[in-house]
């Protein structure tokens, strides 16, 4: 069924189209409308997409900084409360500095281990990842066990540390 509607165009347009023969202008106006439709459909879908993209992105970052945020107060605690100065000196080299102690790098290693090896390397060659987790546990009570595995964390933990380090080096 169609629908008789009015349209307004400039006479300059209208001039030029009366000028063209065999031409349904009705046809491609339709055309044309359903077309836009389509445009704005998408465009729309395409605007919830980027919605739910941007929502998702945001809750992810949210994890993240939650991950990091707990992290950096462990280390941050931890350097306070229990580290001792060798191990915080250990931490503290620039070039892992700058590659982030290279926890979640090492082939055979989980994150927590390449820390532990960092501020202990003794236990490095030795392999006792017991003591490794008698740390963390330590550190990090019943939490440990999901908490170490992930290098964001854990790279999170040697910042706070870190933090802690900066400020009372050079009062020692």
């Amino acid at each position: 069924m169609s629908i008789r509607m009015n349209i307004s165009v400039s006479a300059d347009l209208k001039k030029r189209m009366g000028k063209v023969s065999d031409v349904n202008w009705s046809k491609v106006a339709c055309q044309a409308f359903q077309a836009k439709l389509g445009e704005l459909a998408a465009s729309k879908e395409d605007a919830n997409m980027k919605d739910v993209v941007e929502r998702l992105r945001a809750s992810n970052q949210e994890d993240m900084n939650a991950q990091e945020k707990a992290g950096f107060a462990a280390g941050a605690k931890w350097a306070r409360e229990k580290a001792t100065a060798k191990q915080l000196k250990r931490l503290d080299d620039p070039e892992l500095r700058r590659n982030n102690w290279y926890i979640g790098t090492q082939p055979n290693e989980s994150p927590f281990e390449t820390f532990y090896n960092t501020i202990e390397p003794k236990w490095a060659d030795l392999g006792q990842k017991e003591d490794c987790k008698w740390f963390w546990e330590n550190v990090l009570g019943n939490e440990a066990g999901d908490l170490i595995q992930d290098a964001l964390f854990v790279i999170a933990f040697a910042e706070g540390a870190m933090s802690v380090w900066d400020e009372v080096e050079r009062k020692l």
